[in-house]
């Protein structure tokens, strides 16, 4: 029976935990994105830079980066956001050496998901990128003989809870359950960061399923999060036109009222339209015009309207609508104003 993890408060000591219990020759699996402990990742890296018969395979997709200008203009504009958004979030060591073309030789980056254009200039990344569909990343690495699996996770939220994986519990899973079925072999090390929320269901893992534990104050950091544009009217308006066109059996009601608001009832099925039904909703005219806004009403032109009874219960993809609808009205365009379907 598995017990609970040992707990460190130094990083290098981690390290050389994970170096004693699997040997010289690592293995790395990291999660996509922001679910990287980089705090474990750079102590490990450290260690293989500093000892050349350590072997560091690292498997993962999407390492985050702070952005880097590449002429005087950029940084005069860059710089002083840069300092304001990334300035306490840590660099991953390996994407800076690699980038300084200084990641010697018994380190290796292979990752499956690319940032866009980020890594044109490098060829040793480019070289190594793995051309894999998502949905095999997990058998892909267990075939590599993955022997480390590190990821950042948030706290329990009471005594007795398990662990988060919180924005990652995509892979990580299957690797648990390759272990338990003994078709893996790996030593599990997570790194408790308080920022991360945390997420129950799937994402909850119990204690017991690690080996090793990063905690304390100095391993905090905030997350990245680069700032993202607001969704525009324009995108609700494609999400609504969308979903018309994929039936999915539910309904979306939309009340209104003068001075009132906006009531949105949203049905979902027990099972889906089948057959003629679909058939039938896919015959009516989509209307595909984009939100309009005359000066002191809401005109939506994408729903689909049955142009004899003017039903305002109709079947579409009510996942898409209902999101872009509740969107927009927490954002608060359907705050006081009614809601006006225009059947056009």
């Amino acid at each position: 029976m598995r017990q609970s993890p040992v707990r460190f408060g130094n990083a290098q000591e981690l390290a050389d935990a994970i170096l004693a219990r699997v040997g010289r020759k690592i293995v790395l699996a990291l999660p996509l994105g922001l679910g990287k402990p980089n705090h474990i990742v750079n102590a490990l890296t450290a260690r293989a830079i500093a000892d050349p018969s350590i072997s560091l395979c690292i498997l993962t997709a999407l390492t985050l980066e702070r952005p880097r200008a590449s002429s005087e203009l950029e940084r005069r504009f860059l710089e002083p956001v840069s300092q304001r958004l990334f300035a306490d979030y840590p660099e991953i060591q390996y994407a800076s050496a690699l980038r300084q073309g200084k990641l010697p030789s018994n380190i290796e980056i292979h990752e499956f998901f690319l940032l866009a254009g980020r890594w044109l200039g490098s060829p040793r990344q480019q070289q190594n990128y793995i051309s894999a569909n998502y949905t095999h990343v997990a058998r892909y690495i267990l075939d590599r003989g993955v022997n480390v699996l590190a990821q950042l996770v948030a706290p329990p939220e009471r005594d007795g809870d398990g662990f988060s994986l919180s924005c990652n519990p995509d892979v990580t899973p299957d690797f648990l359950d390759a272990r338990r079925a003994g078709r893996a072999d790996f030593v599990f090390a997570g790194q408790i960061n308080q920022a991360l929320p945390f997420m129950d269901g799937q994402a909850e893992i119990p204690a017991s399923e690690f080996d090793f534990m990063l905690e304390g104050d100095d391993f905090q950091f905030p997350l990245f999060a680069p700032p993202r544009e607001p969704v525009t009217q324009t995108d609700y308006a494609i999400g609504l036109n969308v979903a018309g066109l994929i039936p999915d059996g539910g309904t979306l009601q939309i009340e209104s009222t003068p001075g009132a608001g906006t009531t949105v009832t949203v049905t979902f099925p027990s099972e889906r339209i089948a057959g003629a039904r679909q058939e039938e909703h896919l015959r009516r005219r989509p209307l595909a015009l984009p939100f309009e806004r005359p000066r002191q009403k809401l005109a939506i032109r994408g729903l689909t309207l049955d142009p004899e009874h003017r039903d305002r219960r109709q079947p579409l993809g009510v996942a898409v609508a209902a999101a872009a609808l509740f969107q927009a009205a927490l954002v608060g365009h359907l705050a006081q104003q009614p809601l006006q379907l225009d059947p056009r």
